[in-house]
């Protein structure tokens, strides 16, 4: 009898397991979807309001070899003050910190990017606003919240 009970608690536990599983890869398929379609839009905008009258014919091997690389932008700094802000993403990674000031910009939020340092490994703050008080932060992380899957915080900075 214990041995029976002992495989039904195992098997109850390992199905729960299992739908915790699989609804993280759901939320993580649906956010992936929401961004392809957020970036298909704006890709559509762009090319709709290009006039193709007005391109000129670029000779590129006119043009010096260090304008034809790609340059790494500035990432936005924080903005100066004190205050509360809310916290969207921290990586290890740079250019996944630059794709989301990016993704955020063009939802119509004003990321910026804080750096920090912790046991040798620099990590890049992907954050948005400055608040001067913590209610007007906490309104902002709703709604990142309830329009995107994500899970944001609210932080406390001074200089």
């Amino acid at each position: 009898m214990r041995y029976l009970r002992y495989c039904l608690l195992v098997a109850v536990a390992g199905s729960l397991l299992i739908s915790c599983s699989k609804k993280k890869e759901e939320a993580a398929r649906l956010e992936q979807e929401v961004l392809n379609q957020e970036s298909s839009l704006v890709i559509q905008e762009d090319s709709a309001s290009v006039d193709t009258s007005m391109v000129e014919q670029l000779d590129v091997a006119a043009v010096p070899e260090e304008e034809l690389s790609p340059s790494t932008p500035e990432m936005p700094r924080r903005p100066a003050g004190d205050g509360f802000t809310v916290q969207v993403a921290s990586c290890e990674d740079g250019a996944y910190a630059r794709h989301l000031v990016e993704v955020f910009t063009n939802r119509g939020y004003e990321p910026f990017v804080s750096e920090i340092s912790i046991d040798g490994q620099l990590y890049h703050r992907v954050r948005v606003g400055m608040f001067d008080s913590f209610n007007e932060a906490s309104q902002l992380k709703r709604e990142l919240e309830d329009k995107y899957t994500i899970v944001p915080w609210i932080d406390l900075v001074s200089q």
